[in-house]
């Protein structure tokens, strides 16, 4: 899991994805502009993600495919001048959604993740984001 994940960082924290064009997409899937596998998810299950993120204060999710039927939807928040919070939202062929946080911070002329000791109430707000983009993919209000 760590390989897909970095990846996918990598490619949302450069402000591009340039970083995940090395996926190889298979043979059917359509390929955007970028080069980038498309991402095809059910319209409610996409319409919950970019919801639930919006009310959490996250812009428009960029949506990457994974291997395996993975698709990643990341999305940036700002939480002070030099600090950022992105949520990796992990969406599976199944329609389930794993929210993760991963914090940065402003160092010097770099970003720097942030461990466990500097992260604020994250985990349970992912927790939280998971349980509403479920109820909302299925049709019930959050």
């Amino acid at each position: 899991m760590k390989g897909p994940l970095s990846l996918v960082l990598a490619g949302a924290v450069g402000a591009g994805v340039s970083g995940c064009a090395s996926l190889n997409p298979p043979p059917s899937a359509a390929v955007t502009a970028e080069g980038n596998p498309a991402v095809r998810l059910p319209a409610r299950l996409e319409t919950a993600v970019r919801s639930v993120l919006a009310a959490h204060g996250f812009p428009p999710p960029r949506l990457l495919a994974g291997p395996g039927g993975v698709t990643w939807a990341v999305s940036p928040r700002p939480a002070s001048t030099g600090r950022l919070e992105l949520a990796v939202v992990k969406l599976t062929v199944q329609g389930r959604a794993e929210v993760r946080f991963v914090d940065y911070a402003r160092v010097g002329a770099d970003w720097a993740v942030l461990g466990r000791l500097f992260r604020g109430s994250s985990e349970s707000e992912a927790a939280q984001m998971e349980k509403e983009i479920a109820r909302t993919a299925r049709g019930e209000k959050p």
